[in-house]
């Protein structure tokens, strides 16, 4: 209808009245719902619901079918009469819902009470108008609303707000971030978004009025049509016109009403998204707030943190120039104290006026008598009645030992016998040790101290005291109660080369030079030398012991520099000694002997002055021609390299060849020796040689060899030779006392002191034993273990270790017993063997570069692999002093009656005497077992008996265990004949004939 606003129809919400019929060619019942207006012209009412004025006035409003009109809608007539409801059909979305069935009695019903639905229809619509009275001050918003509130404004306030966002003032955050802007324009959108909600609230609470408002009239509408139907009686067939126009009018207002009631559920969706999108508009309102204002906070944050990181690294600008300052203090101070340690050293720590040489000297005496250290110390700051010094044995401390390092005294620990654990002042402890001369001229003493758990090296030099003018004695200084020892190394000396030129020889051997030309350093350099000796005995060893060597002639000493730089900018001429070839050493002696033996047999003859300054001249003339010819005769070998003496391809290498090769080798960081080449090595002297390095050197040699040595034997003879001087060749001796076999000592001893080692034990008393072992191959500090086997063991309690050292003596004492005394019968004594192991660590190499912390270190050395090796068995006998002799035993009387045959008694006896060593076969023959053959002879040996008794004792066993029906003649005439021993068969035979004629007579 004009000016009506239609709403869709929901088609969810049908149901069937109960009890209606619907004819076939009728419509189907239909759902309908009341709109918001509907008019009824015929029976002078109409239903009318206005739009919401808030409502955008540009929509169209659905009218009919189709048609649009923009006029606002009729005014409502009223009804006079309300009707009451009687049903009410809830649904979801709080729609009217009228059923109406249509067939034909219903239709003619209808006609019928036309005239008193009109009046029911009067009354509802008067009703109607009421209501829409008494809502008319709620619905003053509506007229209002297009001048204030717009919905369209709203939404392009909204997309405004939108594209304000997506600028770079909002969206780049940094220092200058427009928080105080942010936070007003969030407070604007915050008083858009409640404005906006509570316009929509307002509507909806509108719409819901009206919803209520059309579901009453619709009630009333179909109470009445159903109050009607009631009334009309089924009789009547014919259907009146104005009851057909009622009902067709009644179908077009429900569907006028539906598509209002849809319209009405879409304006309501409408709303609850409009007030769902204005309360996440708030939300996110709320949330950009709550973001500016955290984006405030997070630039305050910030801010902050950005002072404290300016003044942090201020501070540790700051503190690093001080450490820089500080480390490069102490960089030039750890210089000056090397630089003086270093002076200290190559002076060989002699002070030119010591303070400790006016102190009083305080002698400490051990348990045994012996001295155990001097120690000076300031005056009145030391007492040797608060210290204790004892001696400790190497199995209860980890001594460490390095390359080519030997112990030469007693470890020793100094502890304080009050509480005061810590010295007052330091003290200098001089501890004797020995040494021999050979081992003097090329090794040097040091005190090795246990310090914090690490044993370390101190600055040691020696002295002598005049009441011990036999002993040598180490000082060295001592800052804290500590275990420490004496122990030797190769002689070290200690070199500062500057830019000038310098020429520097080893204390060891003057012949070890080094030439070092001026500019050849950059700075000051400073060198440690060590010179390790390889003297003709080890050559000649090599030779015999190991195929490889035999190729080499002599060898230099091993020359070992530990450079503090790597930078030589001109080569260093070295020269080092090497032994001549022997043949050319034999033919010069023997030339020497020559002249001398011709000195010694020249007889005296008078000469004259001129006589005499005429021989000096020709002396002279023919010593320099001498020395000519030497020195082309040397040149001309090293530049040809004459080979000769070729025999079947190969070049002799006899003892009277003196022609040889000469090869220079280094030691690389993993120990393997390598030829250098391209080294000319010169031989200035006959046991001089000289080169010039190029690089540094950390461990060199020079070998001289035959000709016919091939070059990659070389590196391995130096190998060999690098592991035999590493090397400790001892021997094993094991002596008895005389007087006490039982009593036995056990010592270890260098190879070449063996023989004075053995008699200095039978010195002692020692002198029974096996020889001595084997040589066996041991290194310095090794422990070595005892064991026992056979019928031997020892009966002390000690364990059965000690530690092998070169200088000190390595001994153990036992005292020996038998296992079992019962065992080995057969022999006068009990033997044994007495089994040597070497017990050692073996610590893989340290791979990483950095230097190990010292917890590290003994981890490291806790994980080391323990190893032991069995190095030689040595056999031992000890008598049968503590046998008990078995009592003899007691035999049962024997008596023989036998009165068939003459073996009895007296032949037993009689065979006895004269059988001879055959009766051990007679025995076997007789089948005597051998158990009792041992019993026999056991018996005899204890009762002190003969051969001719056990002889006799084997005969009655057997007779004793042969049945009596068994022919013992025949049986034994039989074995004798086995046996040999015809003559006694005869006898036998003989007798038992002499016993047939007295039985039968």
């Amino acid at each position: 209808m004009p000016g009506e606003r239609r709403r869709n129809v929901s088609n969810n919400q049908r149901h069937a009245h109960p009890g209606s019929k619907v004819p076939s060619t009728a419509p189907s019942p239909v759902k309908r719902t009341v709109s918001e207006t509907s008019q009824r012209s015929q029976r002078n009412y109409s239903i009318t619901s206005q739009k919401p004025k808030n409502m955008d006035k540009t929509k169209p409003t659905h009218v009919g079918h189709g048609r649009t009109k923009t006029q606002p809608p009729p005014e409502t007539k009223k009804v006079e009469e309300p009707v009451p409801v009687h049903e009410r059909n809830g649904n979801n979305n709080s729609e009217l819902e009228v059923e109406v069935a249509m067939d034909d009695n219903t239709v003619q019903a209808k006609e019928a009470s036309s005239s008193d639905m009109e009046n029911n229809n009067s009354e509802t619509v008067q009703q109607k108008e009421d209501d829409d009275k008494k809502s008319e001050s709620d619905e003053k918003w509506a007229e209002k609303a297009p001048e204030e509130y717009n919905i369209k404004s709203f939404n392009d306030k909204i997309l405004e707000y939108s594209e304000v966002f997506e600028t770079d003032k909002f969206n780049n955050v940094n220092e200058d971030f427009p928080v105080e802007d942010l936070i007003s324009f969030v407070n604007v959108i915050s008083g858009t978004i409640d404005e906006f909600k509570q316009q929509s609230q307002d509507s909806q609470r509108q719409l819901e009025e009206l919803c209520s408002k059309m579901k009453h009239v619709k009630e009333n509408i179909h109470y009445s049509i159903t109050k009607r139907q009631m009334e009309l009686s089924p009789e009547e067939e014919i259907q009146s016109i104005e009851q057909r126009e009622l009902t067709e009018k009644l179908a077009k207002l429900n569907a006028e009403v539906a598509r209002a009631n849809a319209e009405l559920s879409e304006a309501i969706r409408l709303s609850v998204e409009t007030e769902r999108t204005a309360t996440a508009a708030q939300v996110y309102a709320q949330r950009a707030k709550d973001e500016a204002q955290q984006i405030e906070e997070e630039i305050e944050l910030k801010r902050n943190h950005e002072a404290k990181k300016k003044v942090e690294e201020a501070r540790k600008m700051e503190e690093a120039i001080q450490k820089q300052e500080e480390e490069e203090r102490m960089i030039e101070q750890a210089k000056q104290d090397k630089e003086a340690e270093w002076k200290r050293k190559e002076s060989g720590y002699v002070e030119k006026s010591a303070v400790w040489e006016k102190w009083p000297t305080f002698e400490i005496v051990l348990e045994n008598g012996d001295v155990g250290c001097v120690v000076r110390a300031s005056p009145g700051h030391f007492s040797p009645d608060n210290v204790q010094l004892e001696p400790v044995s190497q199995l209860n401390c980890n001594l460490t030992y390095g390359p080519q390092e030997e112990l030469v005294s007693s470890i020793l620990r100094l502890s304080p016998t009050t509480e005061n654990d810590k010295l007052d002042v330091p003290v200098y402890i001089c501890v004797p040790f020995t040494l021999s001369r050979t081992s003097a001229h090329s090794r040097e003493p040091f005190i090795k101290a246990e310090i914090n758990g690490r044993w370390s090296d101190l600055e040691t030099r020696e002295v002598t005291f005049d009441h011990h003018k036999e002993a040598k004695f180490a000082q060295a200084e001592l800052k804290t109660f500590a275990k420490f020892a004496v122990m030797t190394r190769l002689k070290r000396d200690y070199i500062t080369f500057s830019k000038r030129t310098a020429k520097i020889a080893s204390s060891y051997d003057q012949r070890v030079t080094l030439t070092v030309p001026k500019e050849t350093f950059k700075s000051r350099e400073h060198v440690l030398l060590q010179v390790q000796p390889v003297d003709s005995t080890t050559i000649h060893e090599l030779q015999q012991k190991k195929p490889e060597c035999k190729h080499i002639l002599t060898s230099s000493p091993i020359i070992k520099i530990a450079w503090e730089g790597a930078d030589i900018v001109k080569p260093i001429t070295v020269t080092i000694p090497c032994p001549p070839n022997p043949a050319k050493a034999r033919k010069i002696a023997q030339m020497r002997k020559m002249k001398e033996d011709k000195m010694k047999q020249a007889r005296p003859v008078i000469v004259t002055y001129d006589e005499e300054q005429e021989k000096k001249r020709l002396l002279e003339e023919k010593k320099k021609k001498y020395q000519q010819q030497q020195e082309e005769a040397m040149n001309e070998l090293e530049e040809k390299k004459v080979q000769t003496k070729w025999y079947m391809g190969d070049y002799a290498h006899t003892d009277d060849d003196e022609n040889d090769l000469l090869y220079l080798l280094t030691q690389s960081s993993n120990g393997k020796w390598t030829v250098l080449e391209n080294i000319h090595i010169h031989q200035i002297k006959l046991d001089l040689l000289q080169f010039d390095m190029t690089k540094p050197l950390d461990s060199f040699m020079v070998l001289r060899t035959r000709m016919n040595t091939p070059d990659d034997t070389v590196a391995l003879m130096a190998n060999v030779i690098s592991e035999f001087l590493s090397q400790r060749f001892a021997q094993v001796l094991v002596k008895q006392r005389s007087d006490d076999p039982y009593d036995t000592l056990i010592s270890v001893v260098p190879a070449n002191k063996a023989l004075k080692t053995s008699k200095e034990m039978a010195a002692k008393g020692y002198i029974e034993g096996p020889d001595p072992s084997p040589v066996i191959n041991l290194n310095e500090g090794d422990h070595i273990e005892i064991a026992f086997r056979g019928n031997i063991c020892d009966t002390t309690n000690r364990p059965p270790l000690f530690v092998y050292n070169s200088n000190i003596v390595s001994e153990l004492e036992v005292y020996l017993s038998e296992v079992d005394k019962y065992l080995q019968k057969n022999f006068r004594v009990y033997r044994g063997k007495i089994q040597i192991y070497r017990c050692y660590c073996d610590v893989k190499d340290k791979k990483a570069k950095r230097q190990m912390s010292v917890a590290e270190d003994i981890a490291q050395s806790a994980i080391a692999e323990k190893i032991k090796q069995h190095l030689c068995d040595i056999p031992i006998n000890i008598p049968k002093y503590n046998l008990e002799s078995s009592p003899v035993p007691v035999k049962a009387p024997v008596t023989i009656v036998n009165d068939s045959d003459p073996i009895n008694e007296n032949l037993m006896r009689y065979l006895a005497v004269e059988m001879g060593e055959e009766w051990r076969r007679l025995a076997q023959i007789l089948n005597v077992s051998r158990a009792r053959m041992q019993a026999i002879l056991r018996n005899i040996q204890i009762s002190d008996g003969t051969e001719e008794d056990a002889r006799y004792e084997m005969l009655m066993s057997w007779l004793k265990k042969m049945p009596k029906a068994v022919d013992k003649v025949s049986t034994l005439n039989g074995a004798l004949m086995r046996c040999g021993r015809d003559d006694l068969t005869e006898e036998i035979q003989k007798r038992n004939k002499e016993f047939r004629m007295q039985h039968i007579h």
